[in-house]
C-alpha cells in the first residue's frame, strides 16, 4: 500500500519568536510504508541534542533536537492512512518509537 507521506518542520530561534515553522512540507507523498518509516526517522540520530518521538491517532511525530551548527530543530510526522486500521496503527507507531 502506497498512501503513506512524510512532512517536515525547521524551526529557527527566529521563527520561533514570531510562533511559526521556519520552513515546512512535505518529504515523501504516497509512497510504501518502508519508505515513509525511513523518511520519517533519517534524521532522529543525526542531530548532536538527541531526539524523541510521539504519536497520536493521525500522525506520529518524531522531533529532534537542536542542530549546533544552524540552529534549527527539525521535526518529521508520518501521517496515518484513512485505511489503516487501529492495530496496524498501533504497530506502526511501536516501529517508530523505538
Amino acid at each position: 500500500m502506497k498512501a503513506f507521506n512524510v512532512t517536515f518542520e525547521m524551526v529557527t530561534e527566529e521563527s520561533a519568536q514570531d510562533g511559526e515553522a521556519a520552513e515546512s512540507g512535505f518529504i515523501s507523498e504516497n509512497v510504501s510504508l518502508s519508505c515513509a518509516v525511513a523518511n520519517v526517522k533519517s534524521t532522529f540520530t543525526s542531530t548532536c541534542g538527541g531526539g524523541s518521538a510521539d504519536y497520536g491517532d493521525s500522525w506520529i511525530t518524531v522531533n529532534n533536537g537542536m542542530d549546533y551548527i544552524t540552529g534549527e530543530y527539525e521535526s518529521r510526522s508520518l501521517h496515518r492512512p484513512a485505511k489503516c486500521t487501529n492495530a496496524s496503527w498501533g504497530r506502526i507507531c511501536r516501529i517508530v518509537c523505538n
